[in-house]
């Protein structure tokens, strides 16, 4: 089995429930009759509408100074498959900008969630991320707007991580990823990504993956877009793991749909020792890949 195949396997193993060591998130917002969250409580499961079945929730309003500037961290409760149960904090960021109109939260309407008719749509149908526009208070012309999140309390291990990238409407920016697992005070080398987006039109209109186009059908499957990256990291069981986020402008392209970035949610879990699984196959250090 090479490294590819392995990986596919293990995030396969979480996209269908059945790995009761992973921690399972999805990213919601109060718009589009999502629900309307409780300050303070981003993790309540009681408030989001549009939550992804099987899915621990982090809910919050878009572009509020009351629960975006500063986000309050989500707990969530894992029995991880190697060390245990566990309590993992999230703490999304936006740390080179005060402009509260950075900090997105997107819910989409039911009749652009209709434009994905693939699997888990209530994951795909909200999304936390960044407008980049220099309008907005972002930096589109003048260097990276970054989002990060912190997970904080990872025992020591080594860990796979699926995220997913896509909307529902129009977004279909580029964007990079760079992973610190040392509270963020040094990254690792940055991951070229992108978003991609199922309602035909937008500008740039686009990278559609539309009805019909294989991924994109009933039953479908999220994990098969080419927008859903896989990688792993090792956490030291001291520092927060930081996953820092930036929308990229190919030929300083700055128009509205390729300036924002968003992650619709996230799947975590342990993979065995380096000498049994892996990282023995792929070496020290980080993997990384972009789904094809």
């Amino acid at each position: 089995m090479n490294k590819h195949t392995l990986f596919h396997a293990i995030a396969a193993t979480a996209l269908c429930g059945t790995g009761h060591g992973t921690l399972l998130l999805d990213f919601n917002s109060s718009q589009a009759g999502g629900g309307t969250p409780i300050t303070g409580s981003p993790a309540d499961p009681n408030t989001p509408v549009h939550n992804e079945t099987g899915y621990q929730s982090y809910h919050v309003i878009h572009e509020s100074p009351d629960q975006l500037n500063p986000a309050t961290p989500g707990s969530y409760n894992t029995n991880f498959a190697l060390t245990g149960a566990s309590v993992t904090t999230v703490t999304p960021a936006w740390p080179n900008t005060t402009d509260v109109r950075v900090r997105q939260a997107i819910g989409r309407s039911d009749g652009q969630a209709g434009s994905w008719l693939g699997s888990n749509v209530n994951l795909l149908r909200d999304w936390i991320g960044i407008d980049s526009r220099a309008g907005s208070g972002g930096k589109s012309a003048g260097g990276p707007t970054y989002m990060t999140l912190s997970l904080g309390g990872l025992p020591a291990a080594d860990y796979s991580m699926v995220t997913f990238h896509h909307d529902v409407e129009n977004m279909n920016s580029f964007f990079t990823l760079e992973i610190s697992t040392d509270g963020g005070t040094t990254f690792g080398s940055a991951l070229n990504a992108r978003m991609t987006n199922s309602l035909a039109g937008g500008n740039p209109a686009e990278n559609e993956i539309l009805p019909g186009d294989g991924i994109n059908v009933a039953g479908g499957d999220p994990a098969d877009l080419s927008s859903t990256l896989d990688f792993s990291f090792t956490a030291n069981g001291a520092d927060d793991i930081v996953l820092r986020f930036a929308p990229v402008h190919p030929g300083a392209d700055t128009t509205v749909h390729q300036t924002f970035f968003g992650i619709n949610g996230f799947q975590l879990s342990q993979v065995p020792e380096p000498s049994t699984g892996l990282l023995a196959l792929v070496g020290l250090g980080f993997l990384a890949r972009r789904r094809r």
